[in-house]
């Protein structure tokens, strides 16, 4: 199951959609909104969303077969993501994310 691992003060917690968890997006403002995290969506180009920088994500997982490798994401990027249905979700193209230098 596609899963985050995210860092809140010194501890790391992990996530996947079935849980309920709350992960950070930065507003334009510098605060932080917590809401669920939602799970992955594919991101299509031709679909509109409601972006979102999701930051403290530090690793990411998308199982398949049974075999859960985590991929790291670099210190100091953030996570681009979308807020839908009261959740963020985490977009994803060709089994990868997008993360992007802060």
């Amino acid at each position: 199951m596609s899963s985050i691992r995210y860092r809140q003060n010194y501890k790391h917690h992990v996530y996947t959609k079935s849980d309920s968890g709350l992960i950070p997006a930065l507003l334009r403002n510098g605060e932080f909104a917590f809401r669920p995290f939602g799970g992955f969506l594919p991101f299509e180009d031709d679909e509109e969303y409601q972006l979102v920088k999701l930051v403290n994500l530090t690793a990411y997982t998308v199982e398949k077969n049974g075999v859960e490798v985590w991929e790291d994401i670099r210190s100091g990027y953030y996570v681009l993501g979308c807020y839908r249905y009261g959740a963020y979700f985490i977009l994803e193209r060709n089994n990868g994310i997008f993360a992007l230098e802060k």
